[in-house]
């Protein structure tokens, strides 16, 4: 096999590259969105922080006497409250209930006492319409026409006579009678 050593002698071995160097993007839309996200955090801490201070319990204080005792009465414009009877909303509702059960009821039997009426009235007007058409219709029979008895006269004409029909003009009849003179 052949040496090649000595062929490349005169050139340079390759220097050894640097290699690049990796850094995060650092572009200004991820920048925009953490500052979002920053703010959107501020803005959610500073609403739970309102709701806890709206949540607790804030009581007026206590008025006391000079001696530090509790008053006995506490003054007010108002009146007391007196104890009334309790009526239940169901038993209101059940007596307007029956109320209105009889009140339909009583429509009912008016509405059918109305239709017997009224059934009652049809028929006696049907009963005096048959007792009127009875007295007017006396039966009466139809007399028969009368007709007369006479027999129609038969017209005696003579019978007619067969003619034999013209079919020719006057015209076409002169110029036969010279053809047969000149024969």
């Amino acid at each position: 096999m052949p040496d090649f050593t000595d062929t490349f002698s005169g050139v340079k071995p390759p220097s050894p590259k640097k290699l690049t160097t990796f850094e995060p993007f650092n572009l200004t839309t991820l920048q925009r969105g953490f500052e979002k996200t920053e703010k959107f955090q501020q803005v959610v801490e500073t609403e739970l922080k309102r709701k806890d201070s709206i949540a607790c319990f804030k009581a007026t204080p206590v008025r006391m006497n000079k001696n530090g005792s509790l008053p006995d009465k506490v003054k007010s414009d108002k009146q007391a409250t007196k104890a009334v009877g309790i009526t239940l909303q169901s038993n209101e509702r059940s007596v307007k209930r029956e109320m209105f059960e009889q009140m339909k009821k009583e429509k009912a039997r008016q509405l059918e006492e109305e239709l017997q009426q009224q059934e009652q009235e049809r028929i006696r007007r049907e009963v005096e319409e048959v007792k009127k058409i009875r007295a007017n219709s006396n039966f009466k029979a139809t007399p028969i026409k009368k007709f007369s008895n006479k027999l129609p006269e038969v017209a005696r004409k003579d019978l007619t006579v067969p003619q034999s029909p013209v079919f020719q003009t006057l015209e076409r009849a002169a110029l036969r009678d010279v053809n047969m003179n000149i024969e």
